[in-house]
């Protein structure tokens, strides 16, 4: 999927993960078994929109804040493509538990593997403490749904 040139690649990286908290709250709501930890992981993804999105707002104001690195928009689409599969699959009902934390831990291996965090290169000091934030809560995600892998195999 070609996202329109109006968006910036912030914009797509916050929409991503809204799109991640949306696919994770659909999991919460059809897996009761592994409801606590999707609604959580939902609510964290949506936590770091928000901090992404407050961030280009606070900075944003005639000020750059980032650039993109050659490599972010591949990486931005490629996600948001992802994301859209997944969501599809979900919203159709064609997933089974084992699969939807096999594809949460894709997503989150994909964002730290792929660099999602680093498709920005921060001018700004607050920018890069969040990015590094991310990624680290974002590698969290995948320890907890490694675990939960763990105890349906």
């Amino acid at each position: 999927m070609t996202k329109p040139q109006a968006l910036s690649p912030l914009a797509v990286f916050i929409e991503n993960e809204e799109k991640v908290a949306q696919l994770y709250d659909i999991y919460a709501q059809t897996f009761s078994a592994q409801r606590k930890m999707w609604a959580l992981l939902a609510k964290e993804e949506g936590r770091h929109a928000k901090v992404l999105r407050d961030l280009e707002n606070k900075l944003a104001v005639n000020e750059q804040f980032a650039t993109v690195r050659v490599h972010g928009w591949k990486i931005l689409l490629y996600v948001s493509d992802f994301i859209d599969e997944q969501l599809a699959m979900a919203q159709a009902g064609k997933i089974k538990a084992k699969e939807a934390i096999e594809v949460g831990l894709s997503l989150e291996r994909s964002m730290i593997e792929k660099k999602s965090f680093d498709v920005f290169l921060p001018l700004h000091a607050e920018m890069k403490g969040a990015l590094e934030k991310l990624n680290r809560e974002t590698d969290g995600h995948a320890l907890r749904l490694e675990k939960a892998l763990a105890t349906l195999t």
